[in-house]
């Protein structure tokens, strides 16, 4: 420690051994107390500094003396340290704050300050002390702390899965905006909630028994599928990534990350749904084909048996029966290409759309006495898709409009503009019913069947649009699709 001839603690004339023994021991003290310390006269001037002081400035005790000491005070903090010290003189008021001094090699060092008055027997002071700490570990840690916590406050706030924090029981300590938004509530409406108030009543089973699982040590983490029920009453699906662990305060609590699968959730259950259609269609088909084969096919290879037959027994009905039996073999073979056309016109792959479509609408006209108008422009040709898309809903309408409108006349308008190929198929039927065109309307028009709204979802896949008007006047589709 090293202090001035003027540092006040040299013996005054005539003191005696008691005094001197003060002193030493006054100067023992502050030379073996772990912080800085300072002392000051009456008029706030510096009489002595130990070496820790020193050492937290960098500068020798002399050139800290009397005022010294605030000149080496971080010039962002002189201002404020020269106030407080000058109240610190005038009233004689503790004081204590934070402060950077600069050290001697330019590194700001941040430093605790505790000063005080010391008392006098007379009254007014006689000096004051200062304890000085250098916390710039300690401070660091601190920012360290406060940038974590805000980082984690930023990542809360804005992270775009929920997030909630909730005691070892379910209740929820907090939860982001984003789990907010997802189940209706404000923020400050979840605090205080238990998870099992918003879990659908199908899901609570589960969820208890997690939970329990979780009490009992057997898990601290738990991955689950589950309903929540929103404010407004509504089911919405969430995954839910639930982690039990202790808290700073050592209490167990849940962090949990929501995200919202809803949207997966639906999709999946219409995938089912369309699933189960689609087989149904399929066995439908099936039977469709099996009816058309036995009404016409099955018949006429009867009739071909029974002639044989016949040729066996009635040699001399030969003649009549073999051509009888030809005439039979020709309609077989025109049965068997009209299912087959049905199925897939092989005009379609070999000419394309337009023969295609005045084959079909021809021949269809012959068989059901329908009227049918052709208006079908030289469009070219298109990808296989696209004609063979254009050609079922030409079917279907003309099935319809046979079957269902009770239409006399169909008119069909096939032409190209601005990169579009459309497709109007227009009857004078009756109408549909409000409650199917309602349905071939609905979001989950797919659903319905595989006849229009069947097509419907084909022109959707291939970048088109499907429209369908009707009333009293009749039923009108139009399809339109992009093409190169």
């Amino acid at each position: 420690m090293e202090r001035s001839p003027s540092d006040g603690l040299h013996p005054s004339p005539g003191r005696g051994a008691d005094a001197r023994d003060g002193e030493d021991r006054l100067r023992s003290l502050c030379a073996n107390v772990p912080v800085g310390l300072l002392l000051a006269d009456a008029a706030g001037a510096a009489t002595l500094i130990n070496e820790r002081f020193s050492a937290i400035f960098g500068a020798p005790a002399a050139e800290l003396l009397g005022q010294g000491w605030i000149g080496r005070v971080h010039p962002e903090d002189r201002e404020v340290i020269d106030r407080a010290w000058a109240l610190l003189v005038r009233e004689g008021r503790e004081r204590a704050s934070e402060l950077r001094v600069v050290h001697h090699g330019g590194t700001a060092v941040w430093c605790r300050w505790h000063a005080a008055p010391l008392p006098s027997a007379s009254g007014p002071a006689d000096g004051f002390v200062m304890l000085l700490e250098d916390v710039t570990a300690s401070r660091s840690q601190r920012e360290d702390l406060e940038a974590s916590e805000e980082r984690f406050r930023s990542i809360f706030e804005n992270f775009p899965v929920g997030i909630a924090v909730a005691t070892e029981e379910g209740r929820i300590l907090r939860a982001n905006p984003t789990l907010a938004r997802m189940v209706g509530y404000a923020e400050d409406e979840l605090v205080g909630r238990s998870f099992l108030e918003i879990t659908h009543p199908d899901d609570l089973r589960e969820s208890t028994r997690l939970r329990e699982e979780c009490a009992a040590g057997r898990r601290t983490l738990f991955n689950v599928e589950k309903r929540y029920l929103r404010k407004d009453g509504a089911a919405i699906w969430v995954h839910v990534t639930a982690a039990l662990q202790r808290s700073s305060r050592g209490a167990l609590e849940y962090v949990s990350l929501i995200q919202d699968i809803d949207a997966r959730k639906k999709a999946e259950e219409s995938v089912r749904q369309l699933s189960g259609r689609l087989l149904q269609l399929q066995d439908e088909e099936r039977r469709r084909l099996a009816r058309s084969l036995h009404e016409t096919a099955s018949q006429t290879v009867t009739l071909l048996g029974l002639n044989l037959q016949r040729l066996a027994k009635e040699p001399s009905k030969q003649a009549a029966l073999l051509a009888d039996s030809s005439s039979l073999i020709d309609q077989l073979s025109r049965e068997i290409r009209t299912v087959s056309h049905l199925l897939h016109p092989p005009l379609l792959d070999e000419v394309g759309l337009a023969p295609a479509l005045r084959w079909y609408a021809d021949a269809f006209a012959q068989r059901s006495g329908l009227a049918v108008g052709l208006e079908i422009d030289d469009v070219g040709r298109f990808g296989q898709e696209t004609e063979t898309s254009l050609f079922r809903v030409v079917q279907e309408c003309l099935a319809n409009a046979h079957r269902h409108s009770r239409a006399k006349t169909v008119g069909i308008r096939l032409h190209r503009t601005n990169g579009k190929i459309l497709l109007t198929v227009k009857d004078d039927g009756a109408g549909m019913p409000r409650q199917v065109l309602d349905r071939l309307r609905a979001p989950d028009a797919s659903l319905v069947g595989v006849g229009l709204a069947g097509m419907q979802e084909r022109i959707k896949q291939l970048g088109g649009r499907l429209e369908i008007a009707s009333g009293g006047w009749g039923t009108a589709i139009r399809a339109a699709l992009p093409v190169a």
